[in-house]
């Protein structure tokens, strides 16, 4: 309840929580969302194995191990097949914990990618397709089909 105060205090944002997070919330727009992630990384800092995941102007809490890279390595668990056989593509911050080697084989962003994730996955050695959304993700598909 304080970290909801703090935050509508200085900020517009619409605060909730649900059955996954004690603490969602949907900003205004990046600017304010930014500024949020400023006190809901602080916070979490001060607690152990808490994070703050974000997509856009839409962030909540959540425990640290949980992310789309956990998801990944839990799926080839339990497929019984090797994380070099994993497909992932990305295109937002919430995304960038599985757009790494640790998570999957192959790689991928569509143009559309925020600079972070091109980032990552130029840096992982995947594959930046010249298309946007979907047909990006198809692309990329489509490169790494002849691999496999």
């Amino acid at each position: 309840p304080a970290l909801m105060q703090r935050i509508h205090s200085r900020h517009q944002a619409t605060l909730y929580e649900d059955a996954f997070s004690p603490l969602c919330m949907i900003a205004k727009n990046n600017a304010e969302a930014d500024g949020i992630m400023r006190i809901l990384e602080e916070h979490c800092a001060s607690v152990p194995h808490l994070t703050a995941v974000r997509n856009d102007i839409y962030a909540r809490l959540s425990h640290a191990d949980y992310h789309k890279g956990a998801v990944a390595a839990e799926a080839a668990r339990v497929l019984g097949i090797s994380i070099q056989e994993i497909f992932v593509a990305g295109d937002h911050l919430n995304d960038l914990p599985m757009l790494d080697r640790d998570a999957a084989g192959f790689i991928a962003a569509p143009s559309n990618a925020i600079p972070e994730v091109r980032q990552k996955v130029a840096s992982q050695g995947g594959y930046l397709s010249p298309l946007p959304c979907g047909h990006g993700v198809l692309d990329a598909l489509q490169h790494f089909l002849p691999s496999l």
